[in-house]
């Protein structure tokens, strides 16, 4: 459902672009996801968006980062990451870095 969701919003942003519109007020942020033994580091590059207009929805199967402009989503991706512990994410955002780090869901056997 997420891949429909990103196709939609894309389109939908891209068609109001052509009538003239400017949806958004912030730059689309630089990010970078990487993957290491541990878990998933998502890096989110959005110099001058305020912290408190970030969303972030950690699931187990992928990380979504929004950018909210007064009551607006201006921004929405979400990034497939296979299976992570959505309940131990760790969340920071400084100096107009957001970053999400995810640990891979454990497996017992």
């Amino acid at each position: 459902m997420d891949e429909i969701e990103d196709f939609l919003w894309r389109l939908s942003r891209q068609l109001f672009n052509m009538v003239g519109g400017q949806m958004m007020q912030s730059p689309e942020p630089y990010v970078e996801v990487s993957e290491h033994d541990e878990g998933v580091v998502l890096a989110a590059e959005a110099p001058g968006v305020r912290p408190e207009d970030l969303r972030v929805r950690v699931s187990d199967h992928g990380i979504r980062i929004s950018i909210v402009e007064n009551g607006i989503i201006t921004y929405s991706r979400t990034y497939e990451t296979g299976k992570i512990s959505q309940d131990d994410a760790e969340i920071t955002c400084k100096n107009g870095v957001l970053e999400v780090k995810v640990p891979y869901k454990r497996t017992f056997f």
